[in-house]
């Protein structure tokens, strides 16, 4: 039965997409802490939080979008 497989030399690294992803997420957050410190309204504070939420959300889910495309790249089809 035909199965796929990555070889180890072809596999994408983790690593980078977790640096990636965290780099994303520490900015997104810095920049809506520096907003915020402008004095917004209570309404304003919760949509820049709730933004920054969807903004980190998105960040992390095109990381693991892009992470699965590059492992499915490398992929080969094996016949055993």
């Amino acid at each position: 039965m035909p199965e796929m497989k990555v070889r180890e030399e072809n596999r994408p690294s983790v690593g980078k997409y977790v640096v990636f992803a965290t780099v994303g997420v520490l900015l997104v957050t810095w920049l809506t802490t520096a907003v915020l410190e402008g004095g917004a309204t209570p309404t304003g504070e919760l949509l820049m939080l709730f933004l920054a939420g969807v903004a980190n959300l998105t960040i992390v889910f095109l990381l693991v979008n892009s992470l699965v495309e590059q492992w499915f790249a490398a992929a080969e089809i094996v016949d055993e």
